[in-house]
């Protein structure tokens, strides 16, 4: 499995990569009691994100950044961002009934030379948005959060570049300070959760500097966030 939402107190959703017997990804929903399997959404094969605000509110996105949203009903194709392939998909959050961001990456090497330029674009009513700073360097979005009163929360980079907690405010993207980890260490963030304006989670692992490095040391913490 890649990805899933909870989109109420019963109710969940799940894709996942294809099977070595199956032509096209899984989509499961959870009613509360078990997990069943959905059918497809038409011309969706490779499922690779899934996000959702309400029951009635689902998106599910395939690795070159198509979109179809769930009403409660049926599946209706959203198109895709204005994104030149080949593109990749990296993490979609659903922060509203009339709004959907999505972050990736778009290969802007020549053949044989690839060269990702990291992406990220916002879906409205009127259609999608290429919100990405042509002048940014920094490493790209692996992970998405919607805020607790608005905005955005995301970790980019990884374990080699470093990870970064980045807050976006409806303009402006700000760094959130990080714990003071110990000089050396590769810090490599993998989820997080907001809990409400001042409360927000952060999972990953540590590789720890020296020559005894062995394993990667799993880390949680709690950042208390203050208000604007």
């Amino acid at each position: 499995m890649e990805s899933i939402a909870a989109t109420g107190d019963d109710e969940a959703w799940a894709v996942g990569s294809p099977g070595e017997d199956r032509q096209s990804g899984p989509v499961l929903h959870w009613d509360g009691r078990a997990w069943q399997s959905v059918a497809l959404p038409p011309g969706l094969r490779y499922p690779q994100v899934v996000s959702g605000a309400s029951p009635g509110n689902v998106w599910i996105f395939d690795n070159d950044a198509n979109a179809w949203q769930w009403d409660g009903r049926r599946w209706s194709a959203r198109g895709r961002p204005p994104w030149k392939p080949p593109v990749y998909v990296k993490d979609a959050v659903v922060t509203g009934p009339e709004e959907v961001w999505v972050a990736g990456g778009q290969d802007e090497g020549a053949a044989g030379d690839p060269r990702w330029r990291p992406r990220l674009a916002r879906w409205s009513p009127s259609g999608w948005s290429d919100t990405s700073d042509p002048r940014s360097t920094w490493p790209g979005i692996r992970h998405l959060e919607a805020g607790a009163s608005g905005g955005l929360w995301a970790l980019t980079g990884d374990g080699d570049s470093g990870s970064t907690v980045e807050r976006w405010d409806g303009r402006h993207w700000t760094v959130v300070p990080a714990p003071p980890w110990p000089i050396g260490s590769k810090v490599d963030l993998k989820k997080l959760a907001v809990v409400s304006e001042r409360e927000v989670w952060v999972a990953g692992s540590i590789l720890p500097p020296g020559p005894r490095q062995t394993a990667l040391q799993p880390v949680a913490l709690q950042h208390p966030v203050g208000r604007r």
